[in-house]
């Protein structure tokens, strides 16, 4: 008997095949899309450092002197035209306050700031990965 239809057997194997193929490809579509989130989150963050601290290096750049008193590594204070700005971190953002007021969140996304002041001519400021030194005019 010349019989050329699949059997159980056959068909089991080509089920669990497939299968296996179709588990294998979603899970690497899962991964892929997993990792592409990943990226995006980390190049927002990235770019929003990047725009603070471009922020923070204008008002360096106007600023008339570095305000010691109040000025530590969590903290920098500068006197623009006689008049008191900070930066400073609070709960994991970057704040910034003008004289007389209120704080503006300028990041909520912080996960590390360090000022630290150069022989009172300048700062590094270190936010999240990037580090950049700038000093008075």
């Amino acid at each position: 008997m010349n019989n050329k239809s699949f059997t159980l057997i056959e068909a089991l194997i080509y089920i669990f095949v497939f299968s296996l193929i179709l588990v294998l490809t979603v899970s690497f579509l899962v991964w892929i899309f997993n990792y592409n989130l990943q990226a995006r989150e980390r190049t927002d963050r990235l770019l929003n450092s990047n725009a603070s601290l471009n922020f923070i290096v204008e008002k360096i750049r106007l600023s008339d002197s570095i305000y010691y008193p109040t000025t530590s590594e969590s903290q920098l204070s500068l006197d623009i035209n006689d008049s008191y700005i900070d930066f400073y971190f609070c709960q994991e953002m970057l704040c910034f306050k003008e004289e007389l007021k209120e704080p503006i969140v300028l990041n909520s996304n912080i996960d590390y700031l360090k000022f630290q002041l150069i022989e009172k001519e300048g700062v590094i400021i270190e936010l999240n990965e990037l580090t950049t030194t700038i000093f008075l005019r």
